[in-house]
């Protein structure tokens, strides 16, 4: 019997020892306009900053990842800022309800209340481009000349 309890330990040992190797999904975003942005990202439950990152034409930085079972957008749970290089806000995107009226909305650039006219979000996985490198699988949400339009203009045009 002790025999039989020692190889079943020294079985769990052995197996316990091997790590399978997970798949890793890891989001980036990537500056695809021909000016400076700057990226911010805070965990939404105020744990502190992930991301502050300047961002030339073409240059990408990695905001998130998750290693395990395959990942999705939404299982991040950060507030995402978009800046210009001089620090002026173009973009608040966040998963938490946030009620702000039309004026406050456009002081706070919270993108997720211009939906209705077209702005982008952050969160909707259509705006992502997945792709695969060995066990990686890599988001990237890409910064397009249209984000650096400010919100007010985007709704004179819409009305």
């Amino acid at each position: 019997m002790r025999y039989r309890v020692r190889c079943l330990l020294c079985s769990l040992f052995l197996l316990c020892s091997f790590q399978c190797e997970q798949e890793v999904d890891r989001f980036e975003v990537t500056n695809m306009t021909s000016q400076t942005v700057v990226i911010h990202a805070v965990e939404s439950e105020g744990a502190g900053t992930i991301v502050n990152a300047k961002l030339g034409s073409g240059e990408s930085v990695k905001i998130y990842s998750h290693q395990g079972a395959p990942a999705r957008i939404y299982i991040m749970y950060l507030d995402v800022s978009l800046y210009m290089d001089d620090g002026t806000l173009l973009r608040y995107w966040t998963r938490n309800d946030v009620h702000y009226d039309e004026d406050e909305a456009i002081v706070n650039c919270f993108a997720p209340y211009f939906k209705w006219c077209g702005v982008r979000q952050f969160y909707d996985e259509r705006e992502w481009r997945i792709s695969k490198s060995g066990k990686n699988n890599i988001h990237t949400f890409s910064i397009l000349p249209e984000d650096l339009v400010p919100l007010s203009e985007i709704l004179e045009r819409t009305r």
